[in-house]
């Protein structure tokens, strides 16, 4: 049974977007935005410094923290993030955007990277 609160109404209208972009690295992304509240992803900025390079395009699909630095530019879609994530990503220079909009913009993007 789902839940009926607002962040699930978002979640669901993602997935829904997920499935329409019909490619492989989109269901995978689907399935763990899907997953249970205690499951979510949650993703620090030093995880991102640490397994990704400089221009690599990368999609949290969960919720992007602040602990740590980022040393180098990302284009990054993510669920959610905190105002001081955001904060640290403008000053590595990412271009960080909403999972929804990188969907409407790049849905054919190759060579994309799932950071969970």
């Amino acid at each position: 049974m789902v839940k009926k609160g607002i962040e699930n109404i978002v979640k669901l209208r993602l997935a829904n977007q997920l499935r329409k972009a019909k490619r492989p690295v989109w269901a995978r992304v689907r399935e763990l935005l899907l997953q249970p509240k205690r499951r979510e992803v949650e993703v620090n900025l030093r995880k991102l410094d640490q397994v990704t390079a400089a221009n690599d395009v990368v999609v949290v699909p969960g919720k992007i923290l602040a602990v740590g630095k980022l040393s180098h530019p990302l284009t990054l879609a993510y669920v959610d993030a905190s105002k001081t994530a955001l904060d640290g990503l403008k000053e590595s220079k990412s271009n960080a955007m909403p999972l929804s909009v990188f969907l409407e913009k790049n849905a054919a993007a190759k060579n994309i990277k799932i950071v969970i």
